[in-house]
């Protein structure tokens, strides 16, 4: 649960905030702006302090957008520009197609599921949105011989996500 509280801020403001400047994805001003407007519009945040946030995405740009797709960005900052305030626009990227990193993960990981006892559904979901990095990261931890080395490996590999929270600061 904490894990999943902590990947939520991280992607709040990095799917907000975290783009390049790839064709089709907004850039940092543009970004921020939307997701600022939309926080105070549907009373997330209190207009006084819509500055300071504002900046924070801004200063938190490239930073976050090592963490994250440019097309899962987009989807969020569309999200974020269109839809009510009782949609949830962190699970906009799920429409996104896996990447071949994210479907080699998962094919790596249900060849070890049944002996490692491992929830392979529980360790892509949520994730549609990072870039191809994480995925091999990921796999990477089956190259390991025993199930006790991946799962520790796991762990760690799927919290790194999470080192984005410090693009905020």
């Amino acid at each position: 649960m904490l894990r999943r509280a902590i990947f939520v801020v991280f992607f709040v403001v990095a799917a907000a905030c975290g783009a390049s400047t790839a064709p089709g994805v907004p850039r940092a001003s543009e970004a921020c702006d939307v997701e600022t407007r939309r926080k105070v519009t549907c009373d997330h945040l209190y207009p006084e302090l819509a500055d300071k946030a504002r900046d924070v995405c801004v200063r938190s740009w490239s930073c976050a957008s090592r963490f994250l797709r440019p097309e899962s960005i987009s989807l969020m900052v569309d999200c974020e520009a269109h839809e009510a305030c009782s949609v949830d626009c962190m699970d906009a990227d799920e429409r996104l197609a896996p990447l071949p990193e994210e479907i080699a993960f998962d094919k790596a990981c249900r060849e070890r599921a049944e002996s490692c006892h491992l929830d392979c559904a529980a360790l892509t979901h949520g994730h549609r949105g990072n870039v191809a990095r994480f995925w091999n990261d990921m796999t990477a931890c089956f190259a390991r011989p025993t199930c006790g080395e991946p799962e520790s490996c796991l762990a760690n590999a799927s919290h790194r996500p999470l080192q984005a929270v410090g693009c905020m600061f």
